[in-house]
């Protein structure tokens, strides 16, 4: 599978250790900063700075990025811009606008230990963490959010992304993956059975909440020697049952905007070799597919119709609560 990216185990370092972690321009920044970094290189700090004017806006709109470097000529912090959005002006730089700064940190054997990306008008930065294997290869990737929460790990191998895994709002709960299967970390209610060399799991975006913030993220696995590809998954069948065991029964007449929406959904790595993943995304929202549930407590699982296999897939169940 080839990865192009989107955009639970969490390193813990000890406070004896947190000495070794050096943010480049240590004279000038901590890791701890709770203000906006520098725009421009400190020269009390043997800092310099490069600017890169692109000639043309990326996909934000950025159009410039200043490279400032430490004393040792490690990158301290890179500075985009965004300016004039005309493709092919250089935007002056006295017309530039910071956009957004990353600072980076190192480690006491100089590689990158984590990088805090700071954007404009926002209190906190969003921080990028990094671990490595014995060898120094990189081996895990992951941010966390500026409220404090992982919602997002990458898994290398060989220098290059071998897994995505996306989190809930609490950090701790995996909704779905993309890419290899990793050892260390599956599905909170596992897979259903195995069908034709693959299986369907499924997770909700929280199995406790208001009903019209449930959601059903659908995980396809292949663990056949032929690689799967597919272009993409019909609507699955919902089975939703009550705390009695009483089936609820699916919307007769969805709406115009839910079945619009349809047509935006894909499956997130079309292509999963033996024993990689894929997920349909965005997930399925509970409300574009049932009248409003009661509170009380429910068990779904869906069946999901694979053509290339020529197989219907029967999930795991979860169980929720409505609010």
């Amino acid at each position: 599978m080839q990865f192009i990216s989107r955009h639970r185990t969490i390193r813990l370092i000890r406070w004896a250790a947190i000495a070794l972690i050096i943010p480049a321009g240590a004279g000038l920044k901590v890791a701890g900063q709770t203000s906006f970094p520098a725009e421009m290189p400190s020269a009390a700090a043997g800092e310099t700075g490069e600017l890169s004017n692109y000639g043309y806006p990326t996909q934000i709109g950025t159009v410039a990025c200043r490279t400032i470097r430490d004393r040792t000529g490690r990158v301290a912090r890179e500075v985009y811009y965004t300016g004039n959005l005309s493709s092919g002006a250089i935007t002056p730089e006295q017309e530039l606008h910071v956009q957004s700064i990353r600072v980076y940190y190192y480690d006491a054997k100089g590689r990158v230990d984590h990088v805090a990306h700071w954007e404009r008008r926002k209190p906190k930065p969003r921080v990028e963490h990094n671990s490595y294997d014995a060898a120094g290869e990189l081996t895990r990737k992951w941010y966390v959010d500026p409220d404090g929460v992982k919602r997002y790990e990458m898994r290398f191998r060989n220098h290059s992304t071998i897994a995505e895994l996306y989190f809930d709002e609490t950090g701790a709960y995996l909704t779905s993956l993309r890419g290899h299967l990793v050892s260390d970390l599956d599905l909170p209610h596992g897979w259903g059975e195995i069908s034709q060399g693959v299986a369907c799991g499924i997770t909700l975006t929280t199995e406790r909440g208001r009903f019209d913030k449930i959601g059903v993220w659908v995980n396809i696995k292949n663990v056949a020697r032929e690689t799967l590809r597919v272009d993409n998954l019909g609507l699955p069948v919902f089975q939703l049952r009550d705390a009695n065991g009483k089936a609820i029964a699916v919307l007769e007449t969805r709406t115009p905007a839910a079945r619009d929406f349809d047509r935006l959904r894909y499956l997130d790595g079309q292509s999963p070799d033996e024993g990689e993943a894929g997920f349909m995304y965005p997930e399925y929202k509970l409300a574009d597919f049932f009248d409003p549930l009661p509170p009380g407590k429910y068990t779904i699982r869906i069946l999901q119709h694979l053509p290339e296999r020529d197989v219907v897939l029967l999930s795991n169940d979860v169980s929720f609560v409505v609010l």
